[in-house]
């Protein structure tokens, strides 16, 4: 028998060994010098040579004492005029007034007395000194006034005059065209006369006969 030849080991390489890693250099950062901090001073402000004023002639922003005696005056003239006119629409007007019921008639028939008063807004009847004058007026383009029942009634009275110390005057009507109209009392240069109107009515006659004015109870 053949006898085995014996087997070498291959020779056993040398491990190599590490490569060393660079060490990192340490960043150094340069020291800066601190700058010393300096606080800038204002210049002073210089202002010219200004003398100072007095104090008597120095000006505030209130009123003076002639403004608010100006403001003050105006004032009571408005309150004043307000006063006057109050005491005109109030306590001075006058009110002219129908007395006499509205009456109702035919065509051309004469009124009976239409009584007309001027009075205070208490409702009391005045008397004058002087005559007053108080104007008239229809809404009947026909209708007619007089200052008595047996006048002529031909348009020629537009106004009665109430009398001094009388409380009232009286006056007449009449008219042809059938309907309901106004009598209407106005004073005749009066600023605070308040004018009053009456209503009238006039019908067709019936039959022929006359129908006298007819009266509310």
């Amino acid at each position: 028998m053949p006898t085995p030849t014996p087997t070498t080991a291959p020779a056993s390489q040398p491990t190599p060994a590490p490569t060393p890693k660079p060490t990192p250099t340490p960043t150094v950062t340069p020291e800066v010098p601190l700058l010393p901090v300096v606080t800038a001073t204002p210049a002073p402000i210089v202002s010219p040579n200004i003398p100072p004023t007095p104090p008597s002639t120095i000006t505030t922003t209130g009123l003076s004492s002639g403004a608010r005696w100006a403001i003050i005056a105006v004032a009571a003239v408005l309150l004043l005029g307000l006063f006057v006119l109050f005491f005109l629409l109030i306590w001075a007007r006058r009110i002219i007034a129908f007395t006499t019921r509205e009456q109702s008639l035919t065509t051309d028939e004469i009124s009976q007395a239409i009584v007309i008063q001027v009075k205070n807004p208490r409702g009391k009847a005045l008397l004058f000194r002087k005559d007053k004058t108080i104007l008239l007026s229809s809404t009947s383009p026909t209708g007619k006034f007089d200052l008595s029942p047996s006048g002529r009634f031909d348009g020629s009275i537009t106004s009665v005059r109430l009398a001094a110390e009388s409380s009232h005057a009286t006056i007449y009507y009449r008219d042809g065209t059938i309907g309901t109209h106004r009598l209407v009392a106005k004073g005749k240069n009066t600023l605070v006369w308040k004018t009053d109107s009456q209503q009238i009515k006039i019908g067709s006659p019936r039959g022929g006969q006359e129908h006298r004015p007819v009266r509310k109870p």
